[in-house]
């Protein structure tokens, strides 16, 4: 199993839950159905009553606290009597990148072996790399929109995105700016200065995520082969290292930035 850590808590209702707040709020998730685990999860006050069957029915109202990094769990139906606005989090963010490595996980667990093996984790190593790549411009953007310190900031110096940008196309450049690599010798912006600026915080070290970029590139754009025409085998072990790599890189600058959006 990859190793995947949860970076969230898990809150319980026994019973129905009807959010009847109208505001933006913001959470992890959302989970009806669910069954309690005793001693992982949380429980909270909230005002109650009865359905005709004698059911619990929990009520959310505007002066509900939420946080940031909770899944509220129901046991039974969740309901909203108002149009509800979720605003996404950083925690959404890793909470996303989690899922999409799991989902990996069970494709790698398949059984095949020979030629089908090796196409199939050339593939995985391509889909990894861009998982790493979507969590990097999820965050920046999540962050940007969720803060309002941070949209500020990017506002007032706006041109250093990109000349003649208008504030409404500010989170689609700052998403393709975190797909681009980070040793672009011709790209005066990058993802170091970008956080350094915005976030006030040092990128972890990225020396072995360069190496995979290249062998990412190779068999994206050389038909999986390096530019001396040796041919790239992608063992099981290097999906394992790869997952690593990219786990030390990400949970380190999530809670960099974690730590520093939450001061304001």
């Amino acid at each position: 199993m990859f190793k995947i850590k949860d970076c969230h808590k898990n809150i319980y209702i026994d019973g129905n839950l009807v959010v009847e707040s109208n505001k933006p709020v913001s959470y992890v998730d959302m989970v009806p159905y669910s069954e309690d685990k005793k001693g992982l999860y949380e429980y909270i006050d909230l005002k109650k009553n009865y359905n005709e069957k004698g059911e619990s029915i929990f009520y959310i109202d505007n002066d509900f606290v939420w946080e940031d990094n909770a899944i509220y769990h129901a046991k039974k139906e969740i309901s909203f009597n108002n149009i509800n606005v979720h605003v996404r989090n950083p925690y959404n963010c890793i909470y996303s990148y989690k899922n999409n490595l799991a989902q990996v996980y069970d494709i790698f667990e398949l059984h095949v072996d020979g030629l089908k093996r090796r196409t199939l984790n050339r593939m995985l190593y391509l889909t990894i790399m861009s998982i790493y790549e979507l969590f990097m411009a999820d965050l920046a953007v999540t962050c940007y929109l969720r803060f309002d310190e941070l949209k500020n900031y990017h506002i007032k110096n706006i041109q250093h995105l990109g000349k003649d940008l208008e504030e409404k196309d500010i989170p689609e450049k700052i998403k393709k700016k975190h797909f681009s690599k980070f040793t672009s010798k011709n790209n005066e912006w990058s993802v170091q200065k970008h956080f350094k600026e915005y976030f006030n915080i040092d990128i972890p070290v990225f020396d072995l995520l360069n190496d995979a970029f290249s062998k990412r590139d190779d068999i994206a754009h050389r038909f999986h082969q390096t530019i001396d025409n040796d041919y790239i085998i992608v063992e099981d072990k290097e999906i394992y290292e790869l997952v690593d790599i990219i786990n030390t890189f990400v949970y380190e600058l999530f809670v960099k930035v974690k730590n520093s959006v939450y001061k304001y």
